[in-house]
């Protein structure tokens, strides 16, 4: 794989750390997961096709990236992506998210037709129905977890990882190591503030969707009656789901999300130099 290039971004105020490797186009943008970091693609990028500049980067509050003590909405990581995007002058990437990531993608192309050549959502975030009481409790709950492995040192951590998510490949537990260590615990307020909801707009999105689903039963979001719904809302999409598998699609079964990736890649989307 080529080298990274590291540098960091002043969008919307805020100091956003970022990364590029290769090149091609368009460009793979990756936006991780609540609590995550850029860091977080990286185990899994040797799987994909070559041919693609490839970008990551740490949404405000986690990795490198600066901690503001607000703006942790999806509104708000929308506009942030969609700065990113400017920023770096990618010609309509295809952008990749994860749960809080897919989230921000999807709104961002939402409201930003064009600016997206094609989106991957694995496991977006799907809160319809959810009382603020319930969404408060998720929080407080989360909240507590983040501290309590934030105040452990980096061996405990570890075997934490290890402990909860015994299927995770030994390159994942270190980035959730190393991913934990850095976020800062205001990121959290996402949960209970989450503002405009990316379904709500998914009829606005210009660009082809992959959406990447797991077991409800195992911790995914995402259930099959509201794929179902989602796949009678927008303009062009395809479902792909995987089995045997919860919440992180891509570190709980990389090779069949390697291969769902790259088959849509390879339906929509050459690279080319």
């Amino acid at each position: 794989m080529s080298t990274w290039q590291a540098g960091e971004l002043l969008i919307n105020g805020v100091h956003i750390y970022c990364e590029r490797s290769g090149s091609g186009q368009p460009a793979l943008l990756f936006v991780h997961g609540l609590t995550d970091s850029g860091h977080y693609w990286r185990p899994i990028l040797g799987q994909l096709p070559p041919g693609y500049e490839l970008v990551l980067y740490d949404a405000r509050g986690h990795g490198r990236s600066e901690q503001p003590p607000g703006g942790y909405t999806y509104d708000q990581l929308a506009e942030d992506l969609a700065g990113v995007i400017t920023a770096l002058n990618l010609a309509q990437p295809i952008v990749i998210g994860h749960s809080m990531g897919a989230a921000t993608a999807a709104l961002m192309a939402a409201r930003h037709p064009g600016l997206a050549r094609a989106l991957i959502l694995e496991d977006p975030p799907a809160g319809r129905g959810i009382t603020t009481e319930q969404l408060q409790a998720v929080f407080d709950d989360w909240r507590t977890d983040l501290l309590a492995t934030k105040a452990l040192g980096p061996a405990e951590k570890l075997a934490k990882a290890r402990a909860t998510r015994p299927d995770w490949a030994e390159a994942d537990y270190a980035e959730w190591v190393e991913d934990k260590t850095l976020v800062a615990p205001q990121a959290l307020d996402i949960i209970h503030t989450p503002g405009t909801p990316w379904f709500d707009l998914i009829e606005q999105v210009d660009c082809p969707i992959l959406l990447i689903t797991g077991e409800p039963e195992l911790g995914a979001l995402v259930t099959p009656d509201f794929a179902k719904e989602l796949a009678g809302r927008w303009r062009q999409g395809q479902i792909v789901h995987i089995d045997g598998v919860g919440h992180s699609i891509r570190r709980g079964q990389p090779a069949r999300y390697a291969q769902a990736v790259c088959e849509f890649l390879a339906a929509y989307h050459t690279p080319r130099a």
